[in-house]
C-alpha cells in the first residue's frame, strides 16, 4: 500500500491504532469502576456524556489550533497531556484515592485534548501523503478505528478482569506515551494561516469556509442529516435482538458484529482500491444503499436478513466516511482545513447524541420497524437531493479533474 510505504504517515497510523485502542480499554474500565464503587447507571451514563460533550463544544477551538500552529506539535502536547491526566488517574485508582468528582473532572479534560487533536489530526493527513493516496490512508485510519472498537473492549475486559480498573488506565496511558513517541518522530510543519491573523478571526474562519463554498456546506448538511437518521441502528438494535428476534444478548453481539464486520471489509476494500473517480456519486450511491437497506429490514424483519443488511449498511457507510473525508481534504484550502476538520467534528458530534433521544423517545410508541422504514425513506431522499444542492455537481467536476 503506497500509503503504508510513507515513513512519517506509517508512524502516525502506528501511535494512532495504539492510542485507539487504548481509549477503548479506557473506556470499559472507567463504565467498570464506576459500576462497581456505585452501582448507578445515570452515574455512568453522565461519565460518557462528560466525554463526549467538549467534543461537540472544542471542535472549532482545536480546528484555530490546527491552522494556527504546527499540526503535529498540536497532536504532540494533546497526547502527552493525556498521558500525564491517565497516568494520575491511574495512580488515583491504584491507592484508592479515586473518586467520582475526581474522574469527572479527569474525563472532561481528558476530552477536551481529544477535541484539539481530532481537528488537527484529520488536518495533517495531507501533509503526510500525495492526493491520490488521500483515499488509501483515510481508509487505513477507518480500518484501525473499526478494528479498536473490536479488540479494545476484548483486551479491556480481559485486563479489568485480571488487574482491575487501574490496570486499564495505566495501558491506556502506555498507548498515550506510543503515540506521542511516534508524533515526535515526524517533522516538523509550518503553521498554514498567516500569523497576523487574530484567534477569533481563525475561529470564525471555519465557518467562513462554509459561506465561501456553497457545495462544501450541501456535502456537510447532507452528512449531518444522514447521520440524524442514521440513529435509529445502535438504539434500536438492542430492541430488535431482544424483542422482535427474540435472540438475547448473543443476538444483540452478533447484529453489531455484522454491522462492524462491513464497515471493516469496505475499509480494507477502499485501502486496496486507493481511488475513486466521482467522490459524490458515490455519496449519493451510499445514502441510497443504506435508506433502502434500512426500508427493506424495516418492512421484512428477519434475524438472517438483519445480519446481511447491516453488513451491507456498514460497508456504505464506511465508504461514506472515507469518501467524505478524503473530499473535505482535497477541496478545503490548506490554510483552512483545520478550522473546518473542528466545524466537521461538532457538527456530526453535536446531532448524535440529539438523535439518539430523539430515537429513544419515539421507540417507546412506535414500533421500531416503522422507525427503521422512515430513516430509509429519509436516507433516500437525501441520495435524491444531494447531486441537486447548491455547487455540488461544480465540486463533483472539480474532485473528478484533479
Amino acid at each position: 500500500m503506497r500509503a503504508l510505504a510513507i515513513a512519517p504517515f506509517r508512524r502516525l497510523w502506528l501511535g494512532q491504532a495504539t492510542s485507539q485502542v487504548g481509549n477503548r480499554i479506557h473506556q470499559l474500565g472507567v463504565a467498570w469502576w464506576v459500576l462497581k464503587e456505585t452501582g448507578s447507571p445515570a452515574l455512568m451514563g453522565l461519565m460518557f456524556v462528560a466525554g463526549s460533550l467538549p467534543m461537540v463544544l472544542g471542535g472549532p477551538f482545536g480546528g484555530v489550533l490546527a491552522d494556527r500552529f504546527d499540526r503535529r506539535r498540536v497532536m504532540l502536547v494533546c497526547d502527552a497531556a493525556s498521558a500525564v491526566l491517565v497516568s494520575l488517574l491511574a495512580v488515583m485508582a491504584t491507592k484508592g484515592f479515586l473518586a467520582i468528582p475526581l474522574l469527572l473532572v479527569l474525563q472532561v479534560a481528558l476530552a477536551t485534548l481529544s477535541a484539539l487533536f481530532t481537528p488537527a489530526s484529520l488536518a495533517v493527513i495531507p501533509d503526510l501523503v500525495p492526493e491520490s493516496a488521500l483515499i488509501e490512508a483515510n481508509s487505513l485510519q477507518e480500518l484501525t478505528t473499526q478494528l479498536a472498537g473490536l479488540a479494545g473492549p476484548a483486551l479491556g475486559g480481559i485486563l479489568t478482569a485480571v488487574l482491575g480498573p487501574a490496570g486499564a488506565f495505566w495501558v491506556n496511558a502506555g498507548t498515550f506515551v506510543v503515540s506521542s513517541l511516534a508524533l515526535a518522530s515526524l517533522p516538523a510543519g509550518s503553521p498554514p494561516t498567516a500569523s497576523g491573523e487574530s484567534f477569533w478571526q481563525s475561529f470564525w474562519g471555519g465557518f467562513q469556509v462554509l459561506r465561501e463554498r456553497p457545495a462544501i456546506s450541501s456535502l456537510l448538511a447532507s452528512f449531518a442529516v444522514a447521520n440524524v437518521f442514521l440513529a435509529p441502528v445502535p438504539v434500536l438494535l438492542p430492541l430488535f435482538a431482544k424483542d422482535v428476534f427474540a435472540r438475547g444478548a448473543w443476538g444483540l453481539g452478533a447484529l453489531e458484529g455484522a454491522l462492524g464486520a462491513g464497515m471493516m471489509g469496505a475499509a480494507f476494500w477502499m485501502a486496496r482500491v486507493g481511488t475513486v473517480s466521482r467522490p459524490v456519486s458515490l455519496a449519493a450511491g451510499s445514502f441510497a444503499i443504506q435508506g433502502w437497506l434500512m426500508l427493506l429490514m424495516g418492512l421484512v424483519p428477519r434475524f438472517e436478513g438483519y445480519l446481511l443488511g447491516l453488513m451491507g449498511l456498514g460497508a456504505a457507510l464506511s465508504a461514506l466516511n472515507v469518501v467524505m473525508v478524503s473530499a473535505f481534504q482535497r477541496a478545503i484550502p490548506p490554510e483552512q482545513l483545520g478550522r473546518f476538520m473542528g466545524v466537521l467534528t461538532t457538527v456530526v458530534m453535536g446531532v448524535m447524541p440529539l438523535s439518539f433521544g430523539l430515537v429513544g423517545v419515539m421507540a417507546s410508541w412506535i414500533p421500531p420497524t416503522r422507525i427503521f422504514d422512515a430513516s430509509g425513506t429519509m436516507l433516500i431522499a437525501v441520495s435524491l437531493l444531494l447531486p441537486l444542492l447548491p455547487g455540488v455537481r461544480g465540486l463533483q467536476a472539480e474532485l473528478s479533474a484533479s
